[in-house]
């Protein structure tokens, strides 16, 4: 991936080298797009992937009137997971292993047939959410984020029950529970460990049962 004079380089805070350094927009995508989805899927669907990371790209840079990144503020990203998800190549040499040229050889193609694509809306960049599985319907921005977005409406969908991303289990330990809602189990004995009862109740759902 060479570089070009159309290239728009963007100031990105390293995490690993605790510094902010100059990088292509264009360069980042595929790293950014290989964080974001299953490799496995179908090169359309790794485009499309690729105008979404160019648009959240765009509309945090500050040289598009962006607002950059909000914890290092020098910075118009960074790639601690704050901004945005980001792969290195160390990394995704180690996860692909010999499958590693042709699944890169796929990002590269995705970034280059889509280059200088982005979403807008009303001749402005969007915020480009997106679900690896809506759980059978996106939802409306203020039922989410508290403030009504135009674009971002509920929309029913039946496709994402063949996604890999469809039913996902987390195990989390007592410690976690309480760390994460700020609470205190009390323990009934040393065999059985903490009380939960009581903890979880009265789950609601919305029509399409989220």
């Amino acid at each position: 991936m060479n570089d070009s004079k159309d290239d728009v380089l963007i100031n990105v805070y390293d995490n690993r080298l605790d510094k902010i350094v100059k990088k292509s927009i264009e360069k980042l995508i595929p790293h950014i797009v290989a964080a974001q989805i299953n490799i496995d899927f179908e090169l359309e669907v790794i485009k499309v992937q690729s105008i979404i990371a160019r648009t959240l790209l765009i509309r945090k840079a500050k040289i598009f009137g962006g607002e950059g990144c909000i914890k290092y503020k020098d910075a118009d990203i960074c790639l601690g997971g704050h901004c945005i998800e980001y792969i290195d190549m160390e990394n995704l040499k180690e996860a692909w292993g010999k499958d590693f040229e042709k699944n890169w050889n796929k990002l590269i193609k995705a970034e280059e047939d889509t280059k200088k694509l982005i979403i807008t809306f009303n001749n402005k960049v969007i915020d480009p959410k997106f679900h690896r599985a809506c759980g059978g319907s996106t939802e409306n921005s203020e039922n989410v984020e508290n403030h009504k977005i135009v674009y971002l409406r509920k929309v029913l969908c039946d496709n994402c029950k063949e996604s890999p991303y469809w039913s996902n289990i987390k195990d989390l330990s007592i410690e976690e529970i309480e760390e994460k809602l700020g609470i205190k189990l009390s323990r009934t004995s040393p065999f059985y460990g903490a009380n939960i009862y009581g903890i979880i109740e009265e789950i609601e759902r919305d029509e399409n049962g989220r």
